[in-house]
């Protein structure tokens, strides 16, 4: 390649340089005409060269592309087989690459990479294991590509389909009770139930209490239901599952609901608990689980101290809580409840107990009584007014004299 100098003085050409793919400036031998030598990569390599005149002045870059094949060379055929060919976000995809084969290279020779989302991103870098795991996150039908390098660098590729397929949720619940009467409130719980894709939170799920066919509930997140049947009988409960990916599956359990024979109290409240709130034991509780044959009408508090039997101290009717006044501080006392229907009274809870506090401990509850309010905000506008009234009395006298 002649160089030159394109000033209008020539001083001649001081010197030449040349580089190869971008990398560090080498002398060339010669200046108005000159060789270098040159180390190529395989593939495609880009030369630069420029001169420079005896007073500095560069002149511009000339450029060329050259491709470096070894002589004779072929490039590989890619190829591998999948296993399985289809499966599950739990599967691991085995990818087996020992198929490829290249005219000059033997097999073990062979470079490979895999882009397992034939998204253009290859997910492996080039190494000459032939095999590959992978395992996917989402279902899909996945397109996988393999690339082979040979030793000369010529490149072969081939894609095959893999199938992540969507599998349906497993559906399962649980009942309590699974045998009651018509006062018994039934507890479903489907968060039993689970998905391989979407685990369990995703799930949505809808009921259907007496096995006719047609759904109680809408498809919700909720993994519990309640129910009170209207009939005697056995029922086969129903269960439906959805996931995200619109698959469904349906379990079912039978319950049993009978009618409760006459006569028949409720069973006993539950829930019981009591605290010292300013001087006074309150005790609250939750309905029975079963009215019995009739609704409940009220519920009897039982008393007693920290040992020995308990007596009746008050009824309640549709009240829930009970606040005893009747209390000394420093004792410990024991509350039972027991609940009313037109049959009678059923069993009492099991006791609970509560210590009240002693004379020099402070209150649990220091709050204000509302209806004590008004009064203290009176006492405080009275006792301002005489302040003022004094106040005004006392500059009046202050002017007089």
């Amino acid at each position: 390649m002649p160089a030159a100098d394109p000033g209008a003085v020539s001083t001649g050409v001081d010197f030449v340089e040349v580089r190869v793919n971008g990398g560090a400036w080498a002398l060339a031998t010669g200046t108005d005409s000159w060789t270098a030598q040159v180390d190529l990569t395989l593939g495609g390599n880009l030369i630069e060269a420029r001169a420079q005149d005896g007073w500095g002045n560069p002149s511009t870059v000339d450029r060329v592309t050259v491709a470096y094949v070894l002589s004779g060379n072929d490039p590989p055929t890619a190829a591998f087989v999948a296993t399985p060919v289809a499966g599950t976000v739990a599967t691991v995809f085995s990818f087996d690459a020992s198929a490829s084969s290249d005219p000059q290279d033997p097999v073990s020779v062979l470079e490979t990479r895999w882009d397992f989302e034939d998204d253009g991103v290859f997910d492996t870098a080039w190494s000459t294991a032939k095999v590959a795991t992978r395992q996917f996150t989402v279902p899909a039908t996945t397109a996988v590509r393999l690339e082979v390098r040979d030793s000369g660098g010529l490149l072969g590729t081939t894609v095959r389909t893999v199938w992540v397929n969507d599998t349906p949720p497993t559906a399962r619940f649980t009942a309590a009770p699974t045998e009651g009467d018509l006062s018994t409130l039934f507890t479903f719980d489907a968060s039993a139930s689970t998905d391989l894709e979407d685990g369990g939170a995703g799930l949505q799920v809808r009921w259907d209490f007496d096995g006719d066919g047609s759904w109680d509930t809408v498809l919700n997140t909720a993994r519990q239901a309640t129910h009170r049947f209207l009939a005697a009988g056995t029922y086969s409960v129903r269960l439906e599952v959805g996931d995200s990916g619109g698959l469904t599956a349906v379990a079912a359990l039978a319950v049993v609901a009978t009618a409760p024979a006459p006569g028949t109290p409720a069973s006993r409240p539950t829930d019981v608990v009591a605290t010292p709130v300013n001087h006074t034991a309150v005790v609250r509780w939750s309905p029975p689980t079963s009215q019995g044959s009739a609704p409940v009408t009220g519920y009897r508090i039982y008393r007693g101290g920290e040992s020995g039997n308990l007596t009746l101290v008050a009824e309640t009717f549709g009240s829930l809580t009970y606040t005893d006044g009747d209390v000394i501080p420093g004792d410990t006392y024991r509350y039972a409840i027991a609940a009313v229907n037109t049959a009678g009274e059923g069993l009492p809870s099991a006791p609970v107990e509560v210590v009240m506090p002693s004379c020099c401990e402070p209150p649990t509850d220091r709050s204000v009584p509302f209806d004590v309010l008004p009064w203290i905000l009176a006492l405080l506008l009275g006792i301002a007014l005489v302040a003022v009234f004094l106040w005004r009395r006392r500059g009046t006298k202050r002017e007089a004299s």
